[in-house]
């Protein structure tokens, strides 16, 4: 109720802008706080704005750690708003705190001061008629672009050395335009004679092309993830007895995790330091496979045995491995191709390993 007195606590109705009038300009900022500093970078048009400074005493012996990190977030806003920043704008703010990212987007929290943080966040929102995106990144990246640093009262890393703050923000990207060897490993253990692989571009996902290949290689940007898996939604329930494999880097994932582990009956990590995915791409590579629908129970693979133990041995893989889940992978394609032709109860054995 005291949130919903501050909401409305303007004279007149207030307004909430849903899309932009006309044109909106992309903003990106990065935040982090660490220990007793903290510290935010901001990039307006081809400018770059940056604070850094020590939290009071009281914050950091009385408030946790999240509570510091999304403050942080808070006050890079209310500055950001205070210069005159906000107008028509949609902002791209980056952090390495995970409760900071899923506080923002389910719009509340148990903790009362996260959640006064959040109505703070919502009030500029509806004020300045912002839009703004919380989103986890590496910590990794943080400190490669330089506001980890910042929060530490260094001056000269990443974007404070001269980098490009866009260099940082690869969501326009897929994974074979950041790691072209990504192919040669999928077609190693997915491409079969009689099964050749169909690499989608993005008109395909709206064609036939990704809606009727027999192995459709899905790679969409981060940014675009979501208008990619509702178009894979449609093309399975269309034709369920064709496979599909997905591969997004673990970025922006609040806007497409959820349909993506709703869609693949297989879902795994690629960890960083693999010989396709370097540790230079800071985040993991999440890949998912789209199996053909069974003629009987249990119609899909996705919660066996069978599938949570593939999924085990994929994750305890060493990245070193040249070939990392190669052989096993291969085999599983090789059953799960069968599988549809098998009675029932030889499907079942093979579900239910003892």
């Amino acid at each position: 109720m005291d949130a919903l007195v501050q909401l409305f606590s303007s004279p007149s109705p207030p307004r909430r802008q849903i899309r932009p009038s006309n044109s909106a300009v992309a903003t990106f900022g990065f935040g982090d706080a660490s220990g007793q500093g903290f510290g935010h970078s901001w990039q307006f048009d081809d400018s770059l704005h940056y604070s850094h400074g020590q939290w009071r005493h009281d914050i950091t012996t009385t408030k946790s750690s999240n509570y510091r990190e999304l403050l942080n977030l808070v006050l890079a806003i209310e500055e950001a708003a205070s210069l005159g920043c906000l107008a028509d704008a949609e902002i791209f703010l980056f952090t390495d705190n995970s409760t900071s990212e899923a506080a923002f987007h389910k719009g509340t929290s148990s903790d009362p001061e996260l959640f006064q943080l959040i109505l703070r966040l919502r009030m500029i929102q509806m004020a300045h008629g912002v839009f703004i995106h919380v989103l986890l990144v590496a910590g990794t990246r943080m400190i490669a672009q330089g506001t980890d640093g910042l929060s530490r009262g260094s001056l000269n890393n990443g974007v404070l050395g001269g980098a490009s703050m866009l260099h940082f923000v690869p969501f326009h990207l897929s994974v074979l335009d950041r790691s072209p060897s990504l192919q040669n490993w999928v077609s190693s253990w997915a491409t079969e004679d009689q099964c050749p692989l169909t690499y989608l571009n993005p008109l395909d996902w709206f064609t036939g092309t990704g809606h009727s290949s027999q192995r459709s290689v899905w790679t969409p940007p981060p940014a675009a993830a979501d208008a990619a898996l509702s178009e894979l939604a449609r093309a399975v329930h269309k034709r369920p007895h064709l496979s599909h494999i997905i591969l997004i880097p673990r970025l922006m994932t609040y806007h497409w995790r959820r349909l993506f582990g709703k869609l693949c009956n297989l879902q795994f990590t690629i960890p960083l330091g693999c010989p396709f995915w370097p540790v230079s791409s800071f985040e993991p590579l999440i890949v998912g496979v789209v199996f053909p629908f069974l003629p009987h129970r249990p119609w899909r693979l996705r919660g066996t045995p069978f599938m949570d133990r593939v999924a085990r041995q994929l994750s305890s893989m060493p990245p070193a491995d040249h070939t990392w889940g190669r052989d096993l992978l291969r085999q599983l394609f090789q059953r799960t191709r069968v599988m549809p032709t098998l009675p029932p109860s030889m499907v079942w054995q093979m579900l239910h390993p003892s």
